[in-house]
This record gives C-alpha cells, sequence and structure tokens, in this order.
C-alpha cells in the first residue's frame, strides 16, 4: 500500500507530454526479488503498463527450483503438504475435521510452498485437491447429515458430538486458501489431458456403480479474487434415507477454461469419493 500510494505522487506530472520513469533495483536472493512477479502482476491490475519492464529469467528464479522438484518425483505429482512445514495435533480426526470445517485451523506455510504458487501463477504446473483426503473431509459432512437424520441406536458408536454439529452446518464452503494448500498435488501443465482423461473415467465408473448417488454441479468464476468455484449438490439415498448436503470447493489462480475443467472435474470425483465413503461406512 506505501508503494502504491508513494507512486501515486511520484508520476504526477504537472507538464503537458512530460514523462517520468521508475527503476526498481532488487537485490537476488530477498524477499523483495522473489516477489517482484507479484507487484509486477499488480501493477498491471492496477491499469500500469509493465510491458517494458525486465524481470528475473524463471529458469534461474525459485518457480524453476519447484518445476526440478515435480520431475524428480517418479509419478511427476508432488503433493503441497510435503512442502509444508510438519504440523502435529493432539485432536481426534471427528475434533480435527470439524475444526477445519469451523474455520478453526490454521496452516503455516513454508518458503517452497509459496514458490510453488508462483508457479501455479505463472501456469508452469497445474494442480488439483488429493481426492482421497479432501473426500474424507466431505465424507465427513455427510455422515453428520446422516446421523443427524438416522433416529436409531445401531450408529451410537459412529455419531460423536462432532460429527453430529458438522451435520447440522448447512452450506459447506472449503475456499480458504491457506487450508486448500494443504490438500493441493501440483504437477506439470503438459500432464493436463492424461489427468482430465483420469478424472473422467474414474466419474463414469462410479456412475455407473452407484445409482443412489446423484450430484449436480454449479460453478462461477469470481474474477477480482480469481476463484472457479464449484459447488456439489449431493445427495445420497442410503437406508431409505436421503442424505443431501451443498459444499462448495474454490480453485484459486484458475483463471482459463483449460484450468477450469480440471478444477470441475477434480471436484466431482472428489463427491463421488465422499458419497462412496459414506455408504462403506453405513453398510459396514
Amino acid at each position: 500500500m506505501r508503494f502504491y500510494q508513494r507512486l501515486g505522487r511520484l508520476i504526477r506530472s504537472n507538464k503537458e507530454g512530460s514523462q517520468k520513469f521508475l527503476v526498481v533495483t532488487l537485490t537476488p536472493k530477498t524477499p523483495e526479488y522473489d516477489n517482484l512477479d507479484d507487484a509486477l502482476r499488480n501493477l498491471y491490475m492496477e491499469g500500469v503498463d509493465v510491458s517494458y519492464i525486465l524481470d528475473k529469467d524463471i529458469k534461474k528464479g525459485p518457480v524453476a527450483k519447484v518445476l526440478e522438484v515435480i520431475k524428480n518425483e517418479g509419478n511427476g505429482f508432488l503433493s503441497l503438504e510435503k512442502l509444508q512445514e510438519a504440523e502435529t495435533s493432539e485432536v481426534d480426526e471427528s475434533e480435527a475435521y470439524f475444526g477445519i470445517l469451523n474455520s478453526k485451523v490454521e496452516s503455516k506455510e513454508s518458503e517452497i510452498a509459496r514458490y510453488a504458487e508462483k508457479a501455479i501463477r505463472d501456469g508452469s504446473v497445474l494442480y488439483m485437491y488429493d481426492e482421497e483426503r479432501m473426500a474424507k473431509l466431505v465424507s465427513f459432512v455427510l455422515q453428520g447429515k446422516f446421523c443427524t437424520m438416522y433416529s436409531g441406536d445401531r450408529f451410537s458408536e459412529m455419531c460423536d458430538q462432532w460429527l453430529i454439529k458438522a451435520g447440522y452446518m448447512k452450506n459447506i464452503k472449503l475456499e480458504r486458501k491457506g487450508l486448500l494448500n494443504r490438500y493441493k498435488t501440483i504437477f506439470l501443465s503438459e500432464r493436463r489431458e492424461e489427468v482430465l482423461k483420469d478424472l473422467e473415467r474414474e466419474i463414469m465408473e462410479r456412475r455407473k456403480k452407484y445409482s443412489e448417488v446423484k450430484i449436480n454441479v454449479e460453478e462461477n468464476f469470481n474474477k477480482s479474487i480469481s476463484s472457479f468455484n464449484v459447488t456439489l449438490n449431493l445427495s445420497v439415498n442410503i437406508m431409505g434415507i436421503t442424505v443431501f448436503q451443498r459444499v462448495q470447493i474454490s480453485f484459486y489462480n484458475f483463471r482459463k477454461k483449460e484450468e477450469w475443467d480440471i478444477g470441475r472435474l477434480n471436484a466431482i470425483a472428489i463427491g463421488y469419493r465422499a458419497c462412496e465413503m459414506l455408504l462403506e461406512k453405513v453398510k459396514s
């Protein structure tokens, strides 16, 4: 903010046709240097012409380190959580899930994870959310909804206080960047078509397998924060009870249709897996 305010005073001109030039010198391996691309992007969004500015070479910058790490991974996919600082928790699983849904859990971010975010914004890599781990979170809500609707004693052990509290939550929005980073899996953008085909095949298989599951999808793009939001209307018919839950999953820095396709299918796959988990839990 101080930079913007100072810039406004510096570039103000009193003479028609006069020009002023802004020169910013940054030292490599400093936070200011590593965040230069963010600053340039912010200036561009404010309407400043930055086309003539010489930016650092991506081949030598921190993004290159992220690409190297991904390429060195055997399958070419890297969980962003592996780049995060280790976190420990003394609470049980149900309480932890409720804390995440209720925005009570914070997430630390390491330097390399911030570089990964730069690679995502630059389009060098794409990401999707870890299906199994994200589905556990969504399934927790579905199980909670089932607990609030079932009146017998059969599932008394399963339906703890945290599940019941989650069951009374209405519209679930998974949109906090810090928490969503826990679930991100990044991969090289050149693997997009491969990932799309895998997701489409998986969704088709589960759709055929579970006739009792219905998923309707809504989507929108928030241009101001580059947020692609996929809302899943999940419906599961089980033991004569229809469990319905509305869940929004947000993807950030998804600006192109190619990225939206990944987000949409990833969210649907998460939804089917979450419903499958509910069915498995109840039937067991």
